[in-house]
């Protein structure tokens, strides 16, 4: 989680703090003793680097960090524990299926209708499912644990990995991820997404454990829990715009979740920033 250094985020610090990061951003290059909101900000627009504070919500950890304006990299992975932004994690995993859409878009253009090519085709979709269904599953665990680190752990001290590790299995079943994440969270999943959301996000969830664990092949528990009309050994059904549909579907709850992830996360890197250096600003 990083903030911009901008007028916004400096007016938030404490007086302290605002001191020990101005010094740190502008260093030698202005003359003068004090300097304002309105000073730093002016000349963080001018300068050739880009400043942000950052918060690691796994580990806790802080810092100020400054990138070159002209690579314009933004900070996403944690130099003290190496894990990457949640948020990051989920983006560039759906960008990878949309290379991996592309890939099977472009054999199917080729039209070669021999075993070979409708094979990659098969191996390419399931890659999709599988990396669509973990993703989504990674992303809850990841946000579930890092709210309830960040809400209920305070000060230096970080139970992630415990609520990581005591959360295990519980979002393999959207059932379960929602009820968690209301009972928990007060975040209420279930309202937000309708009957046939729900219902393409179970499906997916049941195709990876199929695909994973029979090799995609129908079997009579998947029959039971999904309800299709289907044959057991058939090869599971997986469309091009069903892996579109779901791409869009996994945005839908990113953007359902940012908003209490961002202003959890954003207002405990302010006050760790404030008691780190300074008295604490209401």
């Amino acid at each position: 989680m990083y903030l911009n250094c901008n007028k916004k985020t400096l007016s938030r610090l404490s007086e302290d703090a605002f001191r020990v990061i101005s010094l740190e951003v502008i260093k030698y290059q202005l003359t003068k003793s004090n300097f304002s909101v309105d000073d730093v900000s002016h000349f963080i627009k001018g300068s050739n680097s880009y400043f942000f504070l950052f918060l690691c919500p796994y580990c806790k950890a802080t810092a100020i960090l400054s990138t070159s304006k002209r690579m314009g990299m933004k900070p996403f992975v944690c130099v003290f524990c190496g894990e990457t932004d949640p948020f990051y994690k989920t983006e560039t995993c759906l960008e990878k299926v949309k290379t991996i859409k592309d890939m099977i878009i472009s054999i199917q253009g080729e039209n070669d209708k021999s075993d070979i090519s409708e094979k990659r085709i098969r191996i390419l979709l399931e890659q999709c499912i599988v990396l669509l269904a973990s993703v989504f599953e990674i992303f809850l665990r990841d946000v579930h644990s890092i709210l309830m680190n960040v809400r209920y752990v305070k000060e230096n001290k970080s139970l992630y990995k415990k609520f990581y590790l005591d959360s295990k299995n519980d979002f393999i079943n959207l059932g379960k991820a929602t009820q968690k994440y209301k009972n928990d969270l007060s975040i209420d999943l279930k309202s937000k997404l309708n009957k046939t959301e729900r219902g393409s996000i179970d499906l997916l969830l049941n195709k990876r454990h199929l695909i994973v664990h029979n090799n995609g092949v129908v079997d009579s528990t998947f029959l039971s829990q999904t309800g299709l009309n289907l044959k057991i050994k058939d090869l599971v059904p997986i469309e091009l715009d069903e892996i579109s549909g779901n791409v869009n579907l996994i945005r839908h709850v990113i953007k359902m979740v940012g908003f209490s992830y961002k202003r959890d996360v954003g207002k405990e890197l302010i006050e760790r920033i404030n008691n780190q250096y300074g008295i604490k600003k209401d």
